[in-house]
């Protein structure tokens, strides 16, 4: 069936191949974005597979030279997400994620508390790691937590570090890669996103764990509990651990930096000193190179050549003159809520990388009449808004996999679901 799967992803490319050369540009972008958006919906292939494609199809259509169409693979935006990876493995390597996720939970006196800095915990690493480590990383201290105890706690405490895991990946510009697609096109740095990003994630963060507390009260015990785990920090540990706040200090005040230096995209070279200054100190080595998650970057690659082939061939233009004449006619927090729910529900389903990557050039500057920095922002966030189904995010998929009930999950995610795409949409409409 997998087989079967990636022949018809083939035949699609090839077939769009031939067939796109005859037509008008405009029509070449907006087919091209269609079988995009089917091959990354359905997944007939990889996602990065796909996302490989996408320059081959711009470039047999005629809308970019090859050398154009591979320049989105190297934008510097990719070089922000490559230095945050390596950072990210630095702290995995010498142990601080733990350290920091354990520091925390020693703080917790009873069971209510501990969940709560579980949630916490999650939430904090995933600005910085992928929030599948993020997961990974509290899981087996929550299944020790709620041995022999209900099944309801049990959903609580898993349910509640999957879902901080999504949030806290609002936060930062490294923190999901549709945080990085929307700063690409609004020239966002890590600052700029962070003053944006940070406050509707703690909003988001604690909204979802005050749901999921009232959802599953009644079946959390009142009992003292505490939990002794500790990491001890190596030398190297620390080295890293310097490199990181200085790092983390730096992208806070890039945007200053970059107008210092008149230099564009100060957080990429940030990112790419980061990662010298790990090799120089010996914090990590080359093999930390091929545990980098070179699928994400490719695939982030491919949705910044897919924008540029939708606004290069004009169908950006038309396909927004028609969202206007669907959407023209209603008021401004009507069309914001429109599409933030339809991407928090799309992106149950579709990679939220791929769903940004064909949303956003859509309605770049679409004239709906709301300023398009609060559009891309919207999508941006709500593609991280995934609650509903297992197959939804990687956390999701993991506590799943641990016994949590389907049905539980999307009864709990609906009501998340909705609470984050009213937040969202009032948050943009009265505070930006």
């Amino acid at each position: 069936m997998g087989l079967s799967k990636e022949f018809v992803g083939l035949g699609m490319i090839i077939l769009l191949t031939i067939f796109v050369t005859t037509l008008p540009d405009i029509y070449k972008g907006i087919v091209i974005l269609m079988v995009v958006g089917c091959l990354w919906f359905f997944e007939l292939l990889p996602l990065p597979v796909t996302s490989l494609a996408i320059p081959i199809m711009a470039v047999f259509s005629g809308i970019f030279d090859l050398k154009e169409a591979l320049t989105y693979f190297a934008h510097p935006i990719i070089f922000l997400f490559l230095g945050g990876f390596i950072i990210a493995q630095a702290l995995k390597n010498h142990n601080l994620d733990k350290f920091i996720a354990y520091k925390l939970l020693n703080y917790g006196k009873d069971l209510k508390t501990t969940c709560f800095l579980m949630f916490l915990s999650a939430y904090f690493l995933s600005m910085w790691i992928s929030n599948t480590s993020a997961t990974l990383i509290l899981l087996p201290i929550a299944l020790g937590l709620i041995y022999k105890k209900s099944h309801k706690l049990k959903d609580f405490l898993l349910l509640g570090i999957a879902y901080s895991a999504s949030i806290g990946g609002i936060a930062t510009i490294i923190g999901s890669p549709p945080n990085a697609i929307s700063s690409s096109y609004l020239n966002y740095g890590f600052f700029s996103w962070f003053k944006v990003g940070f406050p509707i994630s703690l909003l988001l963060f604690l909204i979802s764990t005050l749901t999921l507390y009232l959802y599953f009260k009644k079946w959390i015990p009142n009992e003292d509990i505490a939990v002794k785990a500790n990491v001890e920090l190596s030398k190297k540990a620390n080295k890293v651990l310097i490199i990181f706040l200085l790092v983390a200090f730096l992208w806070i005040f890039s945007d200053y930096l970059s107008e210092v230096f008149d230099i564009k995209y100060f957080d990429s070279i940030i990112a790419i000193f980061a990662i010298i200054l790990l090799f120089v100190f010996n914090l990590v080595e080359v093999s930390d190179f091929k545990k980098v998650d070179w699928g994400t970057l490719i695939l982030f690659g491919g949705a910044l050549c897919l924008g540029g082939v939708v606004a290069e061939s004009g169908a950006s233009a038309f396909l927004a003159e028609k969202l206007v004449a669907v959407l023209g006619g209603f008021s401004p927090i009507i069309i914001i809520f429109t599409i933030i729910s339809t991407t928090i529900i799309l992106t149950n389903f579709i990679s939220n990388t791929g769903l940004a990557g064909v949303l956003i050039p859509i309605l770049f500057g679409a004239p709906l009449g709301i300023p398009e920095e609060i559009l891309i922002l919207a999508i941006g966030i709500s593609a991280s808004c995934s609650f509903i189904l297992p197959v939804g995010t990687p956390p999701n998929a993991i506590v799943y996999g641990e016994g949590i009930k389907k049905e539980e999950m999307i009864k709990i995610g609906t009501i998340l679901s909705v609470l984050s795409a009213t937040v969202i949409t009032l948050y943009f409409t009265f505070y930006l």
